[in-house]
Formats: C-alpha cells, sequence, structure tokens
C-alpha cells in the first residue's frame, strides 16, 4: 500500500457501488476495513447496490497509472472513514438510491467551502430544502477527524 500514496489525491468526487452500505444512515460514521474503489466519472450503477458519491480528502487518483483498469479510477486505503451525510432516491429513477459520503479519514473540520459543496448536493440533486441540508450538515461538525 505504501506505493498509493506516491500517487495524487482525488479532487473530484467519485462514484462507486458497494453492497455493505445497506444499513447504514445519515448521521453513521463507518470504517471501510478493505480497500474502496471508486470511478472519477460518473457511471449510473442503478438499481442493486446502492450508489455511493464520495466526497474525497484522502482517495487517491490512479489515473496517472499505466494500467488501463486504472485509468479513471480512485481508491481509498483500508481504515478510511465515511460519514453517511445522506441516502436519497434518485430523482430520474425512483427505484435506484444514492448514498453521500463524507470523508472524515483526515483532515481536520470540515471547511466553509466543503460545506458548501455538499449543501449544493444536497439541494440539487437531492432535491432538499436548505434548512433540510444545513440539518443534515450539521452533524460533520461534531465528527472527529483522523483514526
Amino acid at each position: 500500500m505504501t506505493g498509493l500514496f506516491a500517487t495524487p489525491l482525488a479532487t473530484e468526487h467519485p462514484w462507486s457501488t458497494d453492497r455493505g452500505w445497506g444499513g447504514y444512515g445519515p448521521g453513521d460514521v463507518v470504517t471501510v476495513p478493505g480497500v474502496l474503489t471508486a470511478v472519477r466519472e460518473y457511471r449510473p450503477y442503478r438499481h442493486d447496490p446502492p450508489e455511493l458519491l464520495l466526497y474525497s480528502r484522502t482517495g487517491r487518483d490512479l489515473s496517472g497509472l499505466r494500467s488501463l483498469e486504472a485509468m479513471g479510477m480512485a481508491v481509498f486505503a483500508p481504515g478510511s472513514r465515511f460519514a453517511v451525510v445522506h441516502r436519497y432516491q434518485v430523482t430520474d429513477d425512483p427505484t435506484a438510491e444514492r448514498i453521500l459520503l463524507f470523508d472524515v479519514t483526515t483532515g481536520g473540520p470540515v471547511s466553509p467551502d466543503e460545506l458548501d459543496t455538499l449543501r449544493g448536493e444536497l439541494v440539487g440533486l437531492a432535491g432538499l430544502s436548505a434548512a433540510r441540508a444545513d440539518e443534515l450538515l450539521d452533524f460533520l461538525a461534531r465528527v472527529p477527524t483522523g483514526g
């Protein structure tokens, strides 16, 4: 895993899918036991399992590697921690579910810019009111970062 840390940070918000998120809801903080892979460009997974939208602070961008499998991918190391911000039905497909996750592995308190980005996701894609988005984001200020 040490070579992983030589790759740049994933600055975009990658997408993933994983069956292990079924029992988690807003306010939960989950430690990922293994490597979590994600793609940098949105690809609709639809239906089962839910789509994961990851707000990355520690994910690594593998697009610089020569392997075709690594192009367009981001990866999170075992032990990465994510706060579940919201889970909701996808607007254009009510049978598809999306889970919005924020990387709290490290990086200090959530910045105002990060909160604005998350608020935009909650209002824009999830269709929430600004007041409801703020309620969901309030817990992030209390989530400790780091191991």
